[in-house]
């Protein structure tokens, strides 16, 4: 019989797996995406910010399908908290 604690830590464990094969797909950082062609070194910061903006919805993928109820509450407050700021400047 699984106990709840049990559940929670196959849940992280599975997290973790997930996280940790989507780090994986990600391109080696060394490598240029513009096919080797460097602009005066512009061209390995944009891959490198590439790599850093898909390592980060990735992550927040894993996030939002492992804890959907905490990032629905976590959108709410912002929504709301964006709305007050905003209606203060308007």
């Amino acid at each position: 019989m699984i106990t709840r604690l049990d559940r929670a830590g196959l849940a992280q464990a599975a997290w973790r797996a997930r996280c940790w094969e989507r780090e994986a797909m990600i391109e080696d950082p060394h490598k240029s995406e513009m096919g080797g062609a460097h602009l005066n070194g512009h061209a390995s910061g944009a891959a490198r910010m590439v790599r850093q903006v898909k390592r980060a919805d990735d992550k927040l993928v894993a996030f939002v399908e492992e804890r959907p109820l905490v990032a629905l509450g976590v959108a709410l407050a912002f929504g709301y908290v964006l709305g007050r700021v905003m209606t203060r400047q308007g």
